[in-house]
């Protein structure tokens, strides 16, 4: 992939009080304030700042933003967009609250660390510039980040049947008759599907139990989503007892060529693949060559961007997260 190079020295410099010089300045044109006759300098006052943890995460975030928004500049088509999404805001705000709406509308707004509508809207904007700077990444890098995807989140298409019980810790004997008849059907090859139409007290009943894509990020209760992550293509679990009931569990398919062309997974910019990996964009970020201008900075980013890809690492080490 062949990725610009910025350079983003002077940017820093601007918002950090124009000192981004190594040399300690000896004028006093260039002093911020003097004390006692001895002056305080810009130099000292930005390598003070530098030295605070949140500081460092603003200038990190501050060369990110830079960086996406040289190589995806702003279109006509994020601006209408934006707008449109600020107008149907701004339309179901006053159809709740009428005349108040907007007045609402910018209190959520407030709650969400915007000062403004326009601020939100300004953000909005980015997010689609974003969006094209992580599907830049994964179009490049696609079979790399897919196969990263499906070791880490184990996707697969699930089918399941459920016993609903009013209490799945004290079950009825109507409850556990209808349980072990169900078991025994499995047990003697009946297919799956077929026995889900027939028993299952769950709506996936008139698809055959088909609960279609899922993966470990999926929205299950504890017990059933680590039972359906142990299983294999084929299998069906014994008994997975939830507060909703007896579950039986089978996984339809883990084929990893079908799961490749789902568009669930790979549609550009809201599929699986964009969104399953919170550091994704420091490993974009880390595609790009970025000259720098001061060594400092440098540095900063370098031990932020270190810290996250060690953190992603980790992760990976860990199995599915």
């Amino acid at each position: 992939m062949a990725l610009k190079k910025l350079a983003v020295g002077g940017l820093i410099c601007i918002l950090l009080l124009n000192g981004c010089s190594n040399n300690k300045q000896t004028s006093s044109d260039n002093a911020l304030a003097t004390v006692n006759q001895e002056s305080i300098y810009a130099n000292d006052v930005y390598i003070g700042l530098l030295n605070n943890s949140t500081a460092k995460q603003t200038v990190f975030q501050k060369i990110f933003i830079k960086l996406v928004e040289q190589n995806y500049p702003v279109t006509e088509a994020m601006k209408t967009d934006a707008e449109l999404q600020i107008k149907q805001l701004k339309d179901a705000y006053t159809s709740y609250y009428g005349g108040s709406g907007e007045t609402y509308l910018l209190s959520a707004i407030q709650n969400q660390g915007y000062n403004s509508i326009e601020q939100y809207q300004e953000m909005l904007v980015y997010s689609y510039q974003l969006t094209e700077f992580l599907e830049a990444y994964v179009t490049a890098n696609f079979d790399e980040v897919f196969d990263d995807y499906y070791e880490l989140k184990s996707p697969r298409y699930v089918s399941h049947i459920l016993i609903k019980m009013e209490d799945s810790t004290n079950p009825t004997e109507e409850e556990l008759a209808k349980v072990e008849e169900v078991q025994k059907l499995i047990n003697e090859g009946k297919p799956f599907a077929d026995i889900a139409t027939s028993y299952s007290d769950d709506s996936s009943a008139s698809s055959g139990g088909s609960l279609g894509f899922a993966d470990a990020d999926s929205s299950f209760v504890t017990e059933f989503l680590t039972a359906m992550l142990a299983l294999d293509e084929g299998e069906i679990s014994g008994v997975v007892v939830s507060e909703y009931g007896y579950h039986f569990i089978k996984i339809d398919s883990t084929d990893k060529e079908t799961i490749k062309n789902d568009d669930q997974i790979t549609k550009a910019g809201t599929g699986k693949i964009y969104t399953y990996d919170s550091y994704l964009s420091y490993v974009a970020f880390n595609s790009y060559d970025i000259t720098y201008h001061n060594e400092t900075i440098e540095k900063i980013v370098n031990e932020i961007l270190t810290t996250q890809l060690d953190a992603r690492s980790k992760l990976r080490e860990g199995g599915n997260g």
